[in-house]
């Protein structure tokens, strides 16, 4: 894909991150009911924008050059979203727990039969190490459709886009991973426009939340 496009996706993506990082900073302060699951959903989003800046610095100034710790990042956002949804209102029991580990290993044979064998000549490190993006991504959309289904009637059109967004980041990382298992340094169109438009989801989910309780 031409890099002058995934460039211009990437910076759109940042900047408009930043306004929905202080959206889910504000929500967070704005109820106590709801602050732990918006607090932990804003300390991601800071993650996520810090990690994808690092990122952006060392492709552009040293594209050879990875570091591990953009990727603990990247899990650290994971697990502090997934920390949201397992904690508001209240943890979920064994039952979901159990669920939730089957769905993540359905992805995991999904990812490995559908996307990482079938590959031609794949980068067998990549292959391995990133697989955890993706099947991480079956986790989190298991807990946002939990508290969707599971929410109070005020609550639930702020959950439903949550879980849309979350269903929009994990699909943009199934593609990528499709396309970086033979090509790790190849950028995805439709994984671009997938991450976009899980930002935007997200936004709307803050702004219905705002609009209910103002």
């Amino acid at each position: 894909m031409n890099e002058t496009i995934a460039n211009a996706f990437y910076g759109i993506s940042f900047f408009l991150s930043l306004f929905v990082l202080v959206g889910l900073w504000r929500a967070a302060a704005k109820s106590p009911v709801t602050r732990r699951l918006w607090g932990l959903l804003a300390l991601a989003w800071t993650l996520n924008l810090i990690a994808d800046l690092a990122w952006g610095i060392l492709a552009f100034m040293a594209p050879d050059l990875w570091l591990d710790w953009i990727d603990y990042l990247y899990i650290g956002r994971y697990l502090l979203v997934f920390a949201a949804f397992w904690l508001y209102p209240q943890p979920w029991g064994w039952r979901q727990w159990v669920a939730m580990f089957a769905s993540m290993l359905i992805g995991w044979l999904l990812v490995w039969l559908l996307l990482a064998r079938p590959a031609d000549n794949p980068d067998p490190g990549y292959a391995l190490a990133r697989m955890i993006f993706p099947v991480m991504d079956v986790g989190i959309l298991f807990g946002a459709i939990y508290r969707w289904r599971m929410a109070e009637a005020a609550m639930q059109k702020t959950l439903l886009w949550l879980s849309v967004a979350m269903f929009a980041y994990g699909a943009a990382n199934w593609f990528n991973y499709s396309v970086r298992v033979t090509k790790p340094e190849a950028d995805s169109l439709l994984a671009l426009i997938l991450w976009l438009l899980s930002t935007v989801f997200t936004g709307v989910a803050v702004w219905q939340f705002w609009k209910r309780t103002e």
